[in-house]
């Protein structure tokens, strides 16, 4: 991965939250972090607080399914955060 890419991918996981893109954007990123976790391991605190925004329930409650906020963007992010912390004592 090139340096904008990398620049480019920090960009929109910091910004996705605010812009409601979460959901394609962790998609993607998904697939990415399965080709090169290390290459995105920055990211990692990010993703931890996108996770918990979305725990305390500050989506749009459109986002909610019986209640639970967001559960598909959870199982997302968790598996986001499995493939970053693979390996990874700390």
């Amino acid at each position: 991965m090139t340096s904008s890419e990398h620049s480019l991918s920090v960009f929109i996981v910091k910004t996705s939250y605010r812009r409601h893109h979460v959901t394609s954007s962790c998609r993607c990123f998904f697939l990415l972090l399965q080709e090169n976790p290390e290459g995105y391991k920055d990211l990692t605190a990010s993703f931890v607080t996108i996770l918990k925004q979305v725990v305390g329930g500050k989506l749009p409650m459109d986002f909610n399914y019986h209640s639970v906020p967001a559960p598909w963007l959870q199982i997302q992010l968790l598996r986001i955060l499995s493939v970053l912390g693979k390996n990874d004592q700390r």
